[in-house]
């Protein structure tokens, strides 16, 4: 009777180990999530990879093995490290004068979101000077845009069309004149548009960039036009000396290597790291949400707040940021 529970609590223990060995293998193989789009991936999740340390650590203890505790330890000591600069953010003070802050919205209205009410009470609460939309449909605009009266400008691409694209339209608001730019028609496909315009915004020219690449890692057409996208924008955007904002659902969180690789490529501060982590999807994932919408600011912009909404029906929260120019 005794070989039965001996068995048991061997299984339970090859288990833990197979825990324990995935888990590093999954944080290894994130370091070298430059390489392709799969690996990447891996670095989106890194709370959700520290409750996995913390449980593997505390059941190594419990059990007394010594390999899955010193793994689990080891991985929790790294992530800590890791997410510390982001739970400890700390963004600059406004400026004294209240006239000199603005606000840009981030919105991912969701394609499947029929509740326009919510929509324009969610756009109208953040009175922002900029706004941009995201997986926007053709019926969508059209019941939005009369109602948005404060904003007399827009660049505006609803989708309506095939799965491939699904979720991809998009459309730039401003309350001042729009001028759109053009992005690399590569990147900038039908259904899935890269959108760029100069508008102003208090007393200066500012470069507006709409950006919302594809979630998937597995789809090698998707996964391409990903990274086309974001290349054109670091060409857009590396060689111009005016204040530029990106409003972006990027499908990466601030820890991914694509979404760092980009802001190195255009030698911009990442903004979570002064605002703070911003969970922004799904809208009911509360600390273990990813915060995959972003606000991003070159550095002729001071972040001083970055805030979350409901979203308005949408399965992504929308994203309020204050900032004013250097």
């Amino acid at each position: 009777m005794a070989a039965q529970p001996r068995a048991d609590r061997t299984m339970r223990s090859r288990a833990l180990e197979a825990v324990a060995g995935a888990l590093v293998a999954t944080i290894v193989l994130g370091w070298f999530g430059n390489l392709h789009p799969i690996l990447e991936m891996l670095t989106n999740v890194p709370v959700h990879l520290l409750l996995v340390a913390v449980v593997v650590l505390i059941s190594g203890l419990v059990r007394r093995e010594p390999i899955p505790a010193l793994a689990g330890g080891l991985a929790a000591i790294w992530l800590i490290v890791l997410l510390v600069p982001y739970w400890r953010a700390s963004p600059e003070p406004p400026p004294t004068d209240p006239n000199a802050v603005h606000r840009a919205l981030q919105y991912n209205v969701y394609f499947g979101n029929d509740d326009v009410d919510r929509m324009v009470a969610e756009i109208e609460a953040a009175d922002s000077a900029v706004v941009a939309l995201h997986e926007i449909t053709s019926l969508q605009w059209e019941q939005l845009q009369p109602r948005l009266r404060q904003y007399a400008h827009s660049i505006a691409e609803p989708w309506d069309g095939g799965s491939l694209q699904l979720g991809g339209g998009m459309a730039l608001l401003s309350r001042t004149p729009l001028t759109r730019l053009s992005v690399d028609p590569e990147a900038s496909v039908e259904g899935r548009p890269v959108l760029a315009a100069v508008t102003s915004i208090g007393e200066r020219e500012v470069v507006l960039v709409g950006l919302h690449p594809h979630a998937s890692r597995f789809e090698t057409e998707k996964a391409d036009l990903r990274e086309r996208q974001l290349d054109a924008i670091v060409e857009l955007l590396e060689e111009d000396s005016r204040p530029a904002l990106i409003l972006t659902d990027m499908n990466m969180a601030p820890t991914s290597t694509s979404y760092r690789r980009v802001l190195d490529d255009l030698g911009w501060s990442d903004p979570h790291r002064s605002t703070g982590w911003d969970a922004s999807w799904p809208t009911w994932g509360g600390p273990l949400g990813l915060p995959i919408d972003h606000v991003l600011v070159s550095d002729a912009v001071a972040l001083h707040d970055i805030a979350t909404r409901d979203g308005g029906g949408s399965d992504h929260r929308s994203v309020i940021a204050q900032f004013s120019f250097r």
